[in-house]
């Protein structure tokens, strides 16, 4: 049985700054591990709740007239200057739009509905945009689909695809020229997008079953890339900038194919990377950054893994993968240019790496199972290089 105590030092590499809060305790069985760590990962659960609520429908009694019969139902209002809007509607569906144009540009609706199956089984398309030149595309194909975007601003583009049935699509754009992209493919597909600022671009792309994507930035000239397949139920979330402090020029993306994986981006400051790649099931991926250049990496293949970056400062970068199962590996920087690598294979690895300070770097190998590392630096120029098999 393997057991790691360490004293106040813990407390001052998670505490110093960083907004996760671990679990401290060694010894048990904690269902995920063989043994509890000394310092874990406080998984966060949060989500996100698309809401589908157009503008309001002016006749209720049409509408269910025309669904009844196995028709669609189309309602187009437009006030103000240059606005356009096209609807092609196959089967039974609903569509509602209002615009309200400013002058300049144009701006465009262009809603392509097709199946759907009544009341119980329409695709419904709300969209509501105010300003100029704004742009919004929705297609969908199926049954019990569901859109909403709501722009507000100019040069604004939103582009919703759904095929399958029970999607729900939310974009919220503030601002000008951000553009989002959601297509969702199979069935019960959620994907909620909120932009505010200029020129950010959310793409999120969904198949299988039940998966759910949200992205928030807050800022400008923001990223962020959200990719999800396979059999479903995974989490993808990322946040880019707050409303008192914006973000610029952040990227964020996330790949997920399996079960039940879940994935985690906070970012603040400017020009922060971060990237996390997830295969098979029930893997936690978590990345938190603030401040200029920094850069994290994660990818996991296996089941039950679980991997944290957080990093304050500038030009610090973390990169951390895992093969196997039931793998964790924590990596906390503040300061300046300090790097981190952790590299695990087979099951049960654990890796700690903290640094605190610049030019820092530490490195972790760790193979065949079961092994635990804890690398600890504070100061400049410190090199700490750890490989261990069986």
């Amino acid at each position: 049985m393997k057991k790691v105590i360490l004293t106040l030092v813990f407390a001052v590499f998670t505490a110093f700054g960083f907004a996760q809060q671990p679990t401290y305790g060694c010894g048990g069985n904690d269902g995920g591990h063989d043994h509890q760590r000394c310092v874990e990962i406080d998984q966060r659960t949060d989500i996100c709740y698309p809401r589908v609520d157009g503008p309001a429908i002016l006749c209720w009694s049409d509408l269910r007239a025309a669904l009844y019969a196995g028709a669609s139902y189309s309602q187009a209002i437009q006030l103000g200057k240059k606005n356009k809007a096209l609807i092609t509607q196959k089967g039974s569906n609903v569509s509602v739009t209002f615009q309200y144009g400013t002058g300049g540009a144009y701006n465009v609706i262009k809603v392509n509905q097709s199946d759907g199956g009544g009341l119980a089984e329409a695709n419904w398309s709300y969209v509501t945009q105010l300003g100029k030149g704004n742009v919004a595309n929705v297609k969908q194909t199926g049954i019990k689909n569901k859109s909403d975007i709501d722009q507000y601003g100019k040069y604004n583009t939103a582009i919703v695809d759904q095929k399958g049935h029970r999607h729900m699509s939310d974009i919220d754009q503030r601002g000008i020229s951000n553009k989002a992209k959601v297509t969702q493919v199979d069935c019960k597909n959620r994907a909620k997008v909120f932009q505010k600022g200029c020129s950010n671009d959310s793409d999120q792309q969904q198949s299988a079953r039940a998966n759910l994507a949200c992205a928030k930035q807050i800022g400008h000239y923001n990223e962020s890339d959200q990719k999800q397949s396979g059999v479903g139920r995974n989490l993808a979330k990322v946040r880019q900038g707050k409303n008192s402090s914006y973000a610029y020029h952040n990227k964020a993306s996330q790949t997920q194919i399996g079960f039940r994986n879940s994935a985690y981006i906070d970012q603040d400051g400017k020009r922060n990377i971060a990237t996390q790649t997830q295969t098979k099931s029930f893997n936690y991926a978590e990345a938190d950054q603030d401040g200029l250049l920094n850069k994290s990496t994660q990818t996991q293949d296996g089941r039950r893994n679980e991997a944290l970056v957080v990093q304050r400062g500038k030009r610090n970068t973390a990169a951390q993968k895992q093969t196997g199962n039931r793998n964790m590996a924590l990596s906390f920087q503040g300061g300046i240019k300090n790097e981190s690598i952790s590299i695990q294979k087979d099951d049960n690895n654990y890796s700690f790496i903290g640094q605190l300070g610049f030019n820092n770097f530490a490195k972790v190998n760790q193979a065949d199972g079961n092994q635990v590392s804890i690398a600890l630096q504070a100061g400049s120029n410190n090199i700490i290089r750890v490989t261990q098999s069986k």
